[in-house]
């Protein structure tokens, strides 16, 4: 296949056969190998994923694409989702180059940085006086009234779905091995599940 990005797999995962992909670069991002970070770690061998070279920067790219493609099958003209930066700014990104309006609510203490990032991209912030629980449930109620497509990928397994890319890359990159390990960082599980899934 000669489909360098997430797509590449797009047999394993839960879209339909019209769905269309949408506009950015996703995945295939390069895998390192690192052998003095090996040395350090007493190890044999050790490589280093970096998924940071993702449009947003993040490998919550992965579960905003998938987002993306879901709500185009749905028929939503907007999709929503609550952040304390990442997710948020992933999810604007994508939405942004698909022509599609993103509703990030988030905690009013969310890095400035994240903020200006999520209005570059034309989303419309809701900044909330609270936590990111609060966040979360004013989200969820948001969804509901509005008939947004739900990116939380705390209740969407879909996120899941995009996340487990990252396992099938690696793979493939390795010539087909799965590693002994995976070290990932965890907030609300979905990365780590996504990763398990994939292998």
């Amino acid at each position: 296949c000669g489909d360098f990005s997430m797509w590449r797999y797009r047999g394993f995962l839960p879209v339909g056969e019209n769905t269309p992909v949408p506009p950015l670069r996703v995945g295939w991002s390069p895998l390192y190998e690192a052998p003095r970070l090996a040395d350090l770690a007493g190890i044999g061998r050790l490589y280093v994923k970096d998924d940071g070279l993702n449009p947003t920067g993040s490998l919550k790219d992965r579960a905003s694409a998938m987002a993306v493609a879901k709500a185009r099958e749905a028929g939503a003209k907007g999709i929503c989702c609550s952040s304390t930066g990442n997710a948020g700014s992933s999810l604007a990104g994508n939405a942004a180059a698909a022509g599609m309006d993103a509703v990030i609510f988030i905690p009013s203490r969310a890095p400035q940085g994240k903020v200006a990032q999520l209005k570059i991209f034309g989303a419309m912030v809701v900044m909330v006086e609270g936590s990111y629980d609060d966040a979360f449930r004013l989200s969820a109620e948001a969804i509901d009234r509005y008939g947004w497509y739900d990116r939380n990928a705390a209740v969407n397994p879909y996120m899941m779905e995009g996340k487990k890319t990252v396992s099938f890359e690696i793979a493939e990159q390795l010539g087909w091995q799965v590693p002994d390990w995976v070290s990932v960082s965890v907030g609300d599980g979905c990365t780590i599940a996504g990763v398990w899934k994939g292998f």
